[in-house]
């Protein structure tokens, strides 16, 4: 492709850019130390759109943009990156979900856990050239379509299958879960990069590679957050306040022995100390329950997402100008 000059880069919309992902991440991830609020979270709100707004006009008239906008309008284009949005979000959120459900209704150890975590690798490896032979064969919808199936499998068998020792939850939800990553991305690649102009790739790629890292930042700390707060609510309704923690949280979920000497001092009967194990337990199991639920209903609107993937990107996406050279 064709070397583009230092004076081609669009500099403003790369710090712009920049700025918008950095407040992003802040908004996830939480302020530093106590800083924070309803004020400190609309504050952020405020600057990303803010942000966003400009960089949307500087791209528009922007010579050499850093993210052609006319280019997004591509079906092939946002249904690929929206696609790989909500994949690795539930791949990486249902990871993260199921090391918890290991740790905290298993009591594995984070060797263990690991352990249980390698098929997901395995699969996804093994199965990311035969997505990518198969694509030439019968197109991206159809491996799209599958591998968010798979996805949504990952996170639907946690929620239904209760009785499942913990380690067969994490071996097979993990295992679907890779397996619907290494067929559907090699699909949503070429989707994403061969609905553009060559000259367009690099920019394509950029902003597939960008999204598939989101899904995986917003996947485990939506749904990481999300299961704190349900299992933390769980328990306050079984268990009268005073007898938790003040600052309730997973670490303090994490040792049942902390908590029990910490209700005791504040007025647990020990022969109520069975009873309040089952009850944290309890808390923590209908935790999870809810949220594997939530990710369900995110997975199935990624595997809709999915079905709106063209069969042919390059066939049918490509601008005009390329197609009246290619039948010209």
């Amino acid at each position: 492709g064709r070397r583009v000059p230092w004076a081609e880069f669009d500099a403003l919309g790369f710090a712009l850019l920049s700025g918008l992902l950095g407040l992003v991440g802040l908004l996830l991830l939480g302020p530093p130390g106590r800083l924070g609020g309803p004020v400190f979270v609309a504050a952020l709100i405020g600057g990303i759109l803010c942000l966003l707004i400009i960089f949307a006009w500087h791209e528009r008239r922007s010579a050499h943009p850093l993210v052609d906008l006319a280019t997004l309008r591509l079906p092939a284009i946002w249904a690929a990156n929206a696609s790989v949005f909500f994949a690795l979000l539930i791949m990486a959120g249902g990871m993260f979900l199921t090391v918890l459900y290991a740790q905290l209704l298993g009591s594995y150890s984070s060797l263990w856990v690991g352990l249980l975590l390698a098929p997901c690798a395995a699969t996804s490896f093994l199965l990311s050239p035969i997505g990518g032979r198969l694509c030439d064969r019968v197109g991206a919808r159809p491996l799209a379509v599958a591998g968010l199936g798979l996805l949504f499998a990952s996170v639907l068998l946690p929620a239904i299958w209760r009785q499942a020792s913990p380690a067969a939850l994490v071996v097979l939800a993990n295992m679907a879960a890779g397996a619907g990553v290494g067929l559907a991305t090699p699909a949503l690649v070429r989707t994403a990069t061969e609905a553009v102009e060559p000259t367009r790739v690099g920019m394509a790629s950029g902003l597939y590679k960008t999204m598939n890292e989101l899904g995986g930042v917003f996947g485990v700390v939506l749904l990481g957050s999300l299961l704190e707060a349900r299992i933390v609510a769980n328990a306050l309704r079984a268990i009268p306040g005073h007898m938790l923690p003040a600052d309730l949280n997973l670490k303090a979920l994490s040792s049942l022995k902390d908590l029990e000497v910490h209700a005791l001092q504040r007025g647990l009967l020990p022969a109520d100390v069975s009873g309040f194990h089952r009850a944290i337990q309890d808390a923590v199991a209908r935790g999870f329950n809810q949220v594997f639920w939530v990710a369900t209903g995110v997975a199935l609107v990624g595997l809709l997402v999915a079905c709106l993937v063209p069969r042919r990107p390059a066939a049918v996406d490509q601008p005009a100008g390329r197609r009246a050279r290619n039948t010209g």
